[in-house]
């Protein structure tokens, strides 16, 4: 898994930038996917069934060049209410159940403007909205 961040600096980079946020991660990797997990993301108050959440961004080993598309958690993250958020599927990815929140830009991914901070901003801005 290391070296899917060590043939990559921009990614390596970009991983660092999570963590200067002051958020843990944890990379994996199955074939050219790589997922980002941001660990223990808190969530809104009153909003979410828990109050933090981990978020899996997905990109490819040719990151930045690959477009990020949607977020992941943990599949037992659901509304308050106990209802499953709005555009929001279960799957597998890297042999783990996460939930899909299939949230999409209104704009082409660019890379040098977009990066994972941005997605994972993008990805803070949906749980933020609790629906």
């Amino acid at each position: 898994m290391a070296t899917a961040v060590s043939d990559n600096p921009l990614l390596a980079e970009d991983l660092g930038r999570v963590a200067e946020a002051g958020y843990d991660t944890e990379l994996l990797l199955a074939g050219d996917q790589v997922g980002v997990v941001v660990r223990d993301v808190p969530l809104p108050e009153g909003r979410w069934s828990q109050e933090s959440t981990d978020v899996m961004l997905m990109t490819t080993v040719l990151y930045p060049q690959s477009a990020m598309d949607m977020f992941w958690t943990p599949p037992d993250l659901r509304l308050a209410s106990g209802d499953e958020p709005t555009a929001s599927n279960l799957e597998v990815h890297f042999e783990r159940p996460w939930r899909r929140f299939s949230w999409h830009r209104n704009s082409e991914w660019r890379p040098g403007r977009d990066d994972l901070l941005s997605h994972f901003e993008f990805a803070l801005a949906r749980l933020n909205d609790g629906r």
